[in-house]
């Protein structure tokens, strides 16, 4: 069995009938769709054409917290959007820093950015290659 496949049942028997866990199978599904690419990036568009009409915030969000910190099937990350520089995706250090410290510090000049919080968005990265890994069940 893949890693994928084991996580979508490890989800199914935990949480059953909730909503939540065809949003997180579309997104699995969606990941491994994509196995020659080293990583994929999926935003909260993307969920949203993933989840399609019956899209629901409070669904997504239990999906993502499933998917994220019980599994390590998706990574959190963040990015910047610099108004002279467009995006900066932060590296984990500088992204730990803004977690708990609750300010940004440009990654390019060093200095705390005023209004950082508003202009830093989260991003969710995937791993096709690790998501296809035969597991042992």
């Amino acid at each position: 069995m893949r890693r994928f496949e084991a996580i979508e049942h490890a989800i199914a028997d935990k949480w059953g009938s909730d909503p939540a866990v065809d949003v997180c199978r579309s997104i699995l599904e969606y990941a491994v769709s994509k196995p020659a690419e080293e990583s994929v990036m999926l935003t909260f568009g993307d969920f949203k054409k993933l989840a399609g009409a019956d899209y629901d915030q409070e669904e997504l969000q239990r999906a993502l917290a499933i998917l994220v910190s019980r599994y390590h099937a998706l990574e959190m990350r963040l990015v910047f959007m610099d108004d002279d520089e467009g995006p900066i995706y932060l590296e984990p250090d500088e992204q730990q820093d803004f977690i708990d410290t609750g300010r940004l510090t440009h990654p390019h000049h060093g200095v705390v950015v005023d209004g950082g919080e508003d202009r830093t968005f989260p991003y969710y990265v995937a791993k096709p290659q690790a998501l296809l890994e035969e597991v042992a069940v």
